[in-house]
């Protein structure tokens, strides 16, 4: 029924204000609600109640979706919020797992930034971290963030020299451990910057040989050349960049056609040898098998093919030279022993190598051992990367072992610096301590130790004997005097129990002033002063036992603050407390804590841990608040700077009341967070108005103006309608139009003074209109009066009784008017005059009765309707009539040419007096 849509729920209104207080209400922990919250965010169809209802979901994937997909930029903008603000510091119902799966799944780099600043667990800000790259925000989170180790894993993943270097500077005044880590960090980026340019200046040039070398004819050298750069090549181990890998490829491809692919190609490519020249080349001496043997030692490098033809080469019957050769067939079995014990270790080897800069040093060093590649042939690549790695390892090995000497030698000269300043404050026993700990450094330290610093050694080491025998002789008498002064507080009967118990504890510290003594008077002492301590003591118990009650009853209260602070910490909803509620709570759980002490220390470890765990937790929550709140304050500010350039001032001064408002809901940040972003807000915000008030003082000052210049438009208007202003009807009315123009160009305010100048100006106008016709009636009045002259004149001429008619006689007429008399005065002139027309001069002057308004006779009456009816069919099929003015001075003019017609002079004269 009708009435139904007053029952439908309020988030179903159709004003959106409504739907939107309605979504504000509607709570996220009832599933129902929870899902008409969602149906609100996704489907509403304004933005504003959209938005409203995202702020309250708490499942980051809707929250990701409407961030990406709502059509809306402020509810996109706010979902984005939320779903960081979610995923970095978490709520009730979404627990730790969840958001680190859905930090694990998320792609986009802002939210990574947004976490990585602002994650409530280190280990969700780790995760984030180690997928960020960009190094302004890395460099940010070292300087920032409080966890030693994400700030270690932040210098870790900056790749910028220039910004580590930054870091270095900034750290060392406040964390040495962290400036060192970014100096190293940004040595090693250094070296790898080094190491890559050099393999690439390397690439470069055997990429330039090999081209330098398919540009030059084939020779029997190309080959092992070729082989010999790319070994090269293969030897740096990175992978090359596209440019290079296609020019290598090319040179490569150029070679390929240049070299043969087989000996028979060489025989039939080769012209055929001279006959003296044939017996020779068909001879195999021993110096061609060992030719080719070299060519292949230098070319081709260890491997299985290689050595089978080494072997076959070898095993070659060959002709005796008449002299051996220097080197003979050993040098080639060299080789291949050592190519074959290559091959044995290469696996182990390529696996060893394959870690880089952490490979295992020790097994690479066993592995070259055992391949023992001979220093008379070329190296492979992985016997080159070993040998430079274990030589590395071998620097580095001692440069380390120099620089934990280094670093030894440089703690005991501090330890002996510690023991000389003790001695030179008479303080035996540290000095003692401090002297173990020296001497256990210097039998740490290998190889002998500097004379100097030994000398400082055995000299502390004498002193503290000296000090000793002294100190042992100097005490005695004061450890006598402390023991007197125990045994008379004993007997004293006079002192309250807190006054006994602390004079007790002041003797007590005194003798522990006197640094004791390793005599056996010395412990004797000790043991007169601990009894008479007892007996002093003695009776202080029952003050004790009733300080122990009160420090039960404090345990208990501190139990019981710990046990409040738990329940409310269970069951708040932090969303829905305010920052104040929270900081007062604090406050208040601190005095208490405070007020319900001492407690006894052994009991007192684990609670306070709680208790200091249940302030953190508040603390935790006040400080996310307060970032929050910092945060939306700093979008405001943010926003209000943005509204300083916006193009209406008076716009964003209505978005700055909206923002002001915005600003007077959201909580407290900290106090100079405060100050400092309500400064910029406002400061903003009067910016905005300022703008706005001189918008407005510019507005007013041009509508000042524009009001002056319709003022003076009018007043000329007004003069020119005057009786004062010109009598020529087309003068007048050009001078109207460019008022007119001029005053309808100056788009007046809307208010009331632009209204009363319109009024003023249209009246103006009226009374234009009616100075027109004015001029016009006059103006036709005199062309009728010239015209009835001009026909008299007319007819004394065609009576005889003058001459022709001068044009200076004739005063300027328009054509139109004037030619019916040049039709006239052509006819006299020619001898011929016009005569009577009467029937022509009877309609005439009956159209001029019905022009006029005037009965005609009853004898023209069918004449009259006759005309009447041939009018209103001639102004039916043209559209329209002709003004009656007009056509009145159109028949005037015909009447006056028409001689003969003086008998309705008197009815023509009656209707042109009617009608001008």
């Amino acid at each position: 029924m009708w009435f139904d849509r007053f029952r439908r729920p309020r988030w179903q209104h159709r004003n959106p204000k409504i739907r939107q207080e309605a979504a504000a209400s509607l709570s996220a922990a009832d599933s129902g609600e929870y899902a008409t919250l969602t149906s609100l965010a996704v489907d509403d169809p304004s933005p504003v109640v959209r938005a409203t209802a995202v702020k309250r979901l708490f499942e980051l994937e809707t929250l990701r979706q409407r961030a990406q997909e709502d059509t809306d930029a402020t509810v996109r903008e706010v979902a984005r919020t939320r779903y960081c603000r979610l995923l970095a510091e978490g709520c009730e119902t979404l627990d730790y797992p969840a958001r680190m799966a859905a930090l694990s799944a998320c792609e986009e780099v802002s939210v990574l930034a947004w976490v990585a600043r602002l994650g409530r667990e280190e280990d969700l800000r780790v995760a984030a971290l180690e997928r960020l790259d960009d190094p302004l925000v890395l460099e940010e989170i070292v300087n920032g963030d409080a966890g030693a180790r994400v700030r270690r894993v932040a210098i870790e993943r900056v790749r910028d020299e220039a910004v580590l270097e930054r870091l270095e500077r900034h750290l060392r005044r406040t964390n040495r451990k962290l400036a060192r880590l970014a100096r190293e960090r940004r040595d090693e980026l250094h070296r790898r910057h080094t190491r890559l340019e050099a393999v690439a200046r390397e690439r470069l040039a055997v990429v330039a040989a090999l081209e330098a070398l398919a540009e030059h004819p084939w020779s029997t050298a190309m080959a092992a050349e070729r082989q010999r750069l790319l070994n090269r090549w293969e030897a740096q181990g990175k992978a090359p960049s596209p440019d290079l890998q296609q020019r290598l490829a090319a040179a490569l491809y150029a070679l390929d056609h240049i070299l043969p692919s087989a000996p028979t190609h060489e025989l039939q490519a080769d012209p055929p040898a001279p006959a003296i020249f044939v017996q020779v080349e068909h001879a195999v001496s021993p110096e061609v098998v060992l030719d080719e043997i070299d060519e292949i030692i230098l070319s081709r490098g260890p491997s299985p093919e290689a050595i089978a033809e080494v072997q076959r080469l070898l095993a070659r019957p060959s002709e005796q030279s008449a002299v051996e050769p220097a080197r003979g067939p050993a040098k080639a079995r060299a080789w291949l022993d050592a190519a074959q014990r290559y091959l044995l270790a290469r696996p182990a080897l390529e696996a060893a190598l394959a870690c880089g800069e952490g490979a295992n040093h020790d097994a690479v060093r066993a592995l070259e051992q055992r391949i023992a590649w001979p220093s008379d042939f070329p190296s492979p690549a992985l016997v080159r990367e070993g040998r430079r790695l274990i030589a590395v390892h071998g620097k580095s090995g001692q440069d380390r072992r120099q620089q934990e000497r280094n670093a030894s030698l440089e703690r005991l000269q501090h330890q002996l610096d510690e023991i000389e300043g003790a001695l030179g404050e008479g303080y035996l026993r540290l000095a003692r301590r401090l002297l173990q700990r020296a001497e256990q450094l210097a039998q740490g330290i290998g190889g002998s130790m500097p004379s100097p610093l030994d000398r400082r050694l055995r000299h502390a080491m004498s002193r503290v004997a000296e000090l000793r025998d002294w100190r042992r002789f100097a005490v005695l008498p004061k450890q006598e005097v402390l023991c007197d002064a125990m045994e008379a507080l004993a007997e004293a009967k006079e002192l309250t129990p807190p006054e006994r118990a602390r004079r007790v504890r002041d003797l007590q510290s005194q003798w522990k002033a006197t640094g004791g003594s390793d005599s056996t008077q010395s412990r004797a002492l000790w043991a007169r002063f601990s009894r008479a301590a007892d007996r002093a003591f003695a009776s202080c118990r029952g003050w004790f036992e009733a300080e122990a009650q009160r420090r039960r009853i404090n345990l208990t209260e501190r139990e019981r603050i710990c046990a409040q602070l738990a329940e409310f910490i269970e069951r708040a909803e932090w969303e829905l407390i305010a920052v104040s509620a929270l900081e007062q709570i604090r406050y208040t759980a601190r005095e208490e804590w405070r007020h319900f002490g001492p407690v006894d220390r052994e009991q007192l470890g684990a609670l306070r841990q709680r208790f200091e765990a249940f302030m953190a937790t508040l603390t935790r929550h006040i400080e996310a608040k307060r970032a929050a709140h910092r945060a939306r304050k700093a979008e405001l500010v943010d926003q209000a700077r943005v509204l300083l350039d916006h193009d209406d001032p008076a716009a964003a001064a209505e978005q700055a009341k909206q923002l002001q408002q915005q600003w007077k809901a959201l909580g407290s940040a900290s106090p100079s967070a405060d100050r400092a972003l309500w400064k910029a807000f406002r400061g903003a915000c009067d910016g905005i108005f300022a703008n706005r008030d001189a918008q407005r003082a510019r507005r007013r000052s041009r509508w000042d103006q524009l009001l002056q210049e319709a003022e003076e438009i009018c007043v000329q208007f007004e003069a020119l309608v005057g009786e004062s202003g010109p009598t020529d009807g087309e003068a007048l009315r050009k001078d109207a139009a460019r008022l007119r123009s001029a005053f309808r160009s100056l788009s007046l305010p809307h208010g009331r003074d632009g209204r009363t100048m319109n009024e003023r100006f249209e009246a103006v106008s009226g009374a234009l209109s009616e100075r027109l016709q004015q001029l016009e009636a006059a103006a036709a009045r005199r062309e009728l009066a010239e015209l009835k002259r001009l026909a008299e004149l007319s007819r004394a001429w065609e009576a005889g009784a003058a001459g022709p008619i001068s044009l200076a006689e004739v005063m300027e007429l328009p054509g139109w008017l004037l030619e019916p008399l040049r039709q006239r005065w052509a006819a006299a002139e020619a001898g011929k005059p016009k005569g009577a027309d009467p029937e022509a001069s009877r309609r005439i002057c009956v159209r001029l009765e019905i022009l006029a308004g005037i009965e005609s006779p009853p004898a023209d009456e069918a004449l009259r309707l006759e005309l009447q009816v041939k009018r209103l069919s001639e102004g039916m099929g043209s559209g329209g009539q002709p003004l009656p003015r007009r056509e009145a001075q159109l028949l005037a003019a015909q009447w006056y040419g028409l001689p003969g017609a003086e008998a309705l002079q008197e009815r023509v004269d009656a209707a042109l007096e009617r009608l001008f």
